[in-house]
């Protein structure tokens, strides 16, 4: 069964983020699922790209890894292994660089990958603006709010 868009977010997630990484790394590890934990410190923005995904591989938990979940020039490059067979899931790697280049990483609203000061990051205009006018550390910590960063 394909991947489906999950809906965007309505605005800022710095407040409800941490709950819902943790339930669902939580959830993950509790069905199998080895690496959830490689999920933790992502930008906030892309919370319900991982749910999805957590609930897509929940399936065949048994046999899934996740190899690594980074985020470069913009996008989140997610590797996932299917042990039985022995090789990577491509079709969620390809999914999740797809959702991430049109989800603002801040708020996980619609964005675009955006360049400016030395950095790649897919934002919402909201999001651009508040990069533009906030220190850079007060940024940052909108988009990754997690306390284990």
């Amino acid at each position: 069964m394909p991947l489906t868009r999950p809906p965007f977010e309505s605005g800022r997630l710095e407040f409800g983020y941490d709950v819902r990484i943790d339930t669902l790394i939580y959830a993950m590890t509790a069905a199998g699922v080895k690496g959830a934990e490689q999920l933790r410190d992502k930008p906030a923005g892309w919370i319900s790209i991982f749910e999805t995904v957590g609930a897509h591989i929940a399936k065949n938990a048994s046999n899934i890894s996740i190899i690594d979940a980074k985020e470069e020039f913009g996008m989140l490059h997610m590797r996932v292994i299917d042990e039985r067979l022995g090789r990577e899931i491509t079709d969620i790697r390809m999914w999740c660089a797809n959702e991430s280049a049109v989800r603002c990483m801040a708020f996980g609203t619609p964005g675009q990958i955006r360049s400016d000061h030395n950095w790649i990051m897919t934002l919402s205009d909201a999001a651009f603006d508040l990069r533009n006018e906030m220190p850079e550390e007060q940024f940052l910590s909108l988009v990754y709010p997690s306390p284990h960063r």
